[in-house]
């Protein structure tokens, strides 16, 4: 009886346990061991493995930060995809580098830290074969707008984000060379007010002198007035 009873609620048992965190941690692994992206994986312990990209310059170290198992909330209606799995990762002293100098590498290699549940083959597939599977289940035009977002969405976040960093630049370049017209002009603005003061110091003197000079003839033309009214 109790066998009989374990023979019904076994396929329920089996179901709970493919599509929970410990086999998509496991599968997360195979994924990685297998991806066109990684040149050598292996673990090293709870939490750490050493990877080598074959793409990216980055040998060492990956540590897994958390990783977790959601029901998917959306996706045509009837699909067999029920679950979707996630990792969040660190690769110590390298990421930033990665992310900013090889984004778009770095993002096609993060696809496969998300992984997608096939209720149909109790198997984790990979976001490729998740648009896939959708495009050739969708039917409705809702559904296949739906696949062509889902399957592009990440070519268009690099876009945005190559976007930022182009407009960053053009507005840092824009920004200094406005300061150094400014500068510039300021530096001529103080070049012209030395060049006229020197001018009004020159006049100032040379007016003094044509003063003096007039006072002189002035006298002499005195002396010589009262010389002879004597």
């Amino acid at each position: 009886m109790r066998f009989f009873i374990f023979l019904m609620f076994f396929p329920m048992l089996a179901y709970s346990e493919a599509g929970d965190k410990n086999s998509f941690l496991a599968a997360w692994e195979n994924h990685q061991r297998d991806s066109e992206s990684v040149k050598e994986f292996r673990k090293l312990s709870n939490n750490k493995y050493h990877i080598n990209f074959e793409n990216l310059p980055y040998e060492g170290d990956l540590i897994l930060l958390t990783y977790d198992v959601d029901e998917i909330p959306y996706g045509p209606k009837g699909s067999r995809f029920t679950k979707t799995g996630y990792v969040e990762v660190d690769i110590p002293d390298a990421m930033d580098e990665l992310m900013q100098k090889y984004s778009r590498t770095y993002y096609k290699w993060a696809q496969n830290n998300t992984l997608y549940f096939d209720s149909n083959s109790k198997t984790w597939v990979d976001a490729q074969e998740y648009a896939s599977s959708l495009g050739e289940d969708s039917t409705s035009i809702g559904d296949k707008l739906f696949v062509t977002i889902y399957e592009y969405w990440s070519y268009a976040l690099i876009a945005i984000i190559l976007y930022f960093l182009w407009s960053t630049i053009i507005n840092n370049k824009r920004s200094k060379e406005a300061i150094e017209k400014q500068e510039k002009a300021l530096e001529e603005s103080l070049k012209l007010s030395e060049e006229s003061i020197r001018q009004q110091k020159q006049s100032v003197a040379e007016s003094i002198e044509l003063h003096k000079e007039t006072n002189r003839v002035l006298s002499k033309i005195l002396e010589h007035v009262e010389k002879k009214s004597m």
